[in-house]
């Protein structure tokens, strides 16, 4: 499992954001994804998904795939727009009993064909500054998503 994590810089460092990147089928799988309220709308998660395509595409997996709330419209927009296409969905994937829609990119990433749609999407994709790629702890250990904010902001720090 790897983790991908995205702070502040100067004199507040705060965690803005994650991805957890694992592997499903021989294909790269993006568990999560969180950017903290005060740090959404930045291009924050473009910047994490990308990182964690380079992730899979440097550990030769062909695709990245991930699930999302099929009411997440905010979330599949920008998806669609790094170029996800949807793959399936999985009825009553969620303990609420709400869809999931499984979602892949084929790597190696390539920005959106349509200059429109990627100019507004690129935005801030180039500008890494403030992103920190935070190890690849492939330690087999696939079990449990960090739920806690405090404690994988601990944990990416090290």
């Amino acid at each position: 499992m790897s983790y991908l994590g995205a702070f502040g810089l100067g004199e507040k460092d705060d965690l803005m954001g994650y991805a957890v990147l694992s592997s499903e089928k021989k294909k790269g799988l993006l568990l999560n994804l969180v950017v903290a309220p005060p740090y959404r709308r930045r291009g924050i998660a473009s910047q994490l998904v990308l990182a964690a395509a380079e992730c899979a595409d440097s550990l030769s997996y062909p695709a990245l795939v991930l699930r999302v709330r099929a009411s997440n419209d905010g979330a599949i927009a920008l998806y669609k727009g790094l170029g996800f296409i949807d793959i399936e969905v999985r009825p009553r994937y969620y303990s609420n009993g709400e869809a999931a829609r499984v979602m892949i990119l084929r790597l190696p990433y390539k920005l959106p064909e349509d200059k429109e749609e990627g100019d507004k999407n690129a935005r801030g994709l180039n500008n890494r500054k403030n992103m920190t790629k935070v190890g690849a702890n492939n330690d087999g250990d696939d079990g449990g998503i960090p739920s806690l904010w405090g404690w994988l902001s601990g944990l990416l720090r090290w």
